[in-house]
């Protein structure tokens, strides 16, 4: 078992250093932007990284990455903020491997507190229509009716969404060598799916500092669990279907939930 973990974080540290082959020229540091701040082009540059790293086989190895029994536990402990940063970092790492107009990619975030707190949205679907729409969008006649295991386990749904990029997808290492991947992402009905209160901004903020005092302030175990426990699951549990497993990743809408 720890060899198997040595070997994915041997992965995950891989995506890092690969990602030199392709230098941002200028780059001191990286700035995550909200979807909402990204321009037409960056939208259109980041769904077309999402969809080569799928049909390159490399996404679906962070949903292995995130269920291997040893690393998840670490990801969802004590260590769940470092562990996911880390882990969105090899993911970004290895979309600027791909090619050299994604030297300078970084992964968005999906603002949805702001949003929320403006009372512009109802449900998920209306805090994040373009969001959602141009990551493969909702579940429509146009969505399978079946699908297959995803890495090995099963995923309730209400449709699998094969709009782009999604119809790149591919559920494990062993359906893309054998070349049955099912090309879509199974979801919910995320027009219907109710955006959860501790999502609003004041409740995050809450979670990262409720209970501190001018002499005592939060212990990273505490913030860390407010958060967890906090807006990270129940965002979750609100898109449900692949989102609500430990098979997230799959749904590129993963990346933009973590921060």
């Amino acid at each position: 078992m720890r060899a198997t973990v040595a070997c994915w974080w041997l992965l995950l540290v891989s995506a890092v250093v690969d990602a030199q082959r392709f230098p941002c020229n200028g780059e001191t540091f990286r700035l995550r932007k909200s979807w909402s701040m990204y321009t037409a082009a960056e939208k259109t540059r980041h769904v077309a990284a999402v969809a080569d790293a799928m049909s390159a086989g490399y996404h679906h190895r962070f949903i292995e990455m995130h269920t291997e029994p040893q690393s998840e536990r670490e990801a969802h402990g004590c260590m769940f903020i470092y562990w996911h940063r880390k882990f969105l970092l090899g993911y970004e790492n290895m979309l600027r491997s791909l090619k050299a107009e994604y030297a300078c990619l970084t992964l968005p975030y999906w603002d949805y507190a702001t949003l929320l707190v403006i009372g512009s949205c109802k449900s998920v679907y209306g805090c994040a229509t373009d969001l959602i729409n141009t990551l493969g969008g909702l579940v429509d006649s146009n969505a399978k009716r079946s699908w297959a295991l995803v890495n090995g386990d099963g995923m309730d749904g209400v449709g699998c969404v094969q709009r782009p990029p999604l119809n790149n997808f591919c559920q494990s290492t062993s359906a893309f060598q054998s070349n049955q991947c099912m090309r879509c992402v199974p979801r919910n009905n995320w027009a219907t799916s109710v955006v959860p209160p501790e999502s609003n901004i004041v409740p995050v903020f809450s979670q990262i500092l409720g209970g501190a005092t001018p002499t005592r302030g939060k212990t990273l175990a505490e913030a860390s669990r407010g958060i967890q426990n906090g807006a990270h699951n129940t965002i979750h549990n609100a898109l449900g279907s692949t989102m609500a497993t430990f098979q997230a990743p799959g749904d590129p809408m993963f990346n933009l939930h973590h921060v």
